[in-house]
């Protein structure tokens, strides 16, 4: 009878952490992240996630990826994607990670949209 017991505590336990790390697992892709000014962005904000608004100056195609500089007013960023039908002039949304490459700040993209 105490096996039994044990066993049902063992598999409500079982249960109850599956579903605790699928929830850590999917609530950050849904909470809103608010856009941060390009002049804001600084070395405490390395490798989270931000979301900027600018315009597209620059698209600079290399080899399996596109570098995309994005200013807003005076402020620029480069933006690394894979990403297709985007043109100069545009304003757009990114979201993405922000890294650090050669000294420079700059965002990998998870998403880009058009403002």
């Amino acid at each position: 009878m105490k096996q039994k017991t044990n066993q049902k505590i063992f598999k409500i336990i079982f249960i109850i952490s599956i579903v605790g790390i699928f929830l850590l697992l999917i609530i950050p892709e849904f909470s809103s992240i608010k856009i941060t000014k390009i002049g804001d962005l600084n070395q405490k904000m390395l490798n989270e996630k931000v979301k900027i608004s600018g315009e597209l100056i620059i698209i600079r195609n290399k080899e399996g990826f596109k570098i995309l500089t994005i200013q807003e007013e005076t402020e620029k960023i480069d933006i690394i994607c894979n990403c297709e039908e985007i043109k100069n002039y545009q304003n757009v949304t990114v979201t993405g990670t922000l890294e650090e490459y050669e000294g420079q700040m700059q965002i990998r993209a998870n998403k880009i949209t058009r403002a």
